[in-house]
């Protein structure tokens, strides 16, 4: 399959969502399918190219843009609300979670202090009032990172009050 991947990508330039491999004639409707909600998570035109099992949750999120609201709300809500700071605070967010949380590999990303980095990390806890050290809290924030070009918002939604639970693990 990366050998697919990467000739797909070399040799046309198109953008494609490939399917899982499949063995018999009778799930090519299937895979089809799901080459198209792959392809469909894809930005067009960009030349991307992914496979079906790279893009579980963004195909999850896209089909259900009401749910990926949701979870922007839930996990993101107050970070958006913050105006001038949000895209320094959701561009340091996803260095450190593609970086497994190191402040220092995510600082090289972001060509700036590691401190810089956790002084980000924590006001996103503050504002989401949830613990960075939690695993809970990280998925919650991966997935809304994820589910952003789905959730529909074209304002920043209000923070989702009242049902919000504080996460100490």
């Amino acid at each position: 399959v990366r050998a697919l991947l990467a000739a797909l990508r070399e040799r046309t330039g198109a953008t494609a969502g490939v399917s899982p491999e499949f063995e018999r004639l009778s799930q090519a409707g299937r895979a089809l399918r799901l080459a198209e909600q792959t392809l469909r998570t894809l930005t067009a035109g960009s030349g991307e190219v992914a496979a079906f099992d790279d893009r579980l949750a963004q195909v999850l999120l896209s089909g259900r843009t009401d749910i990926a609201e949701r979870i922007v709300t839930v996990h993101l809500g107050p970070v958006l609300a913050t105006g001038g700071e949000r895209a320094a605070l959701l561009t340091t967010l996803r260095a450190w979670l593609d970086h497994g949380c190191s402040a220092s590999r995510a600082a090289d990303q972001l060509y700036c202090h590691r401190n810089t980095v956790l002084n980000r990390i924590g006001r996103i806890a503050e504002l989401t009032g949830r613990s960075s050290e939690s695993g809970e809290a990280r998925l919650g924030w991966a997935l809304a990172l994820r589910a952003l070009p789905y959730a529909g918002l074209t304002t920043p939604p209000e923070p989702a009050t009242g049902d919000r639970q504080t996460d100490t693990s």
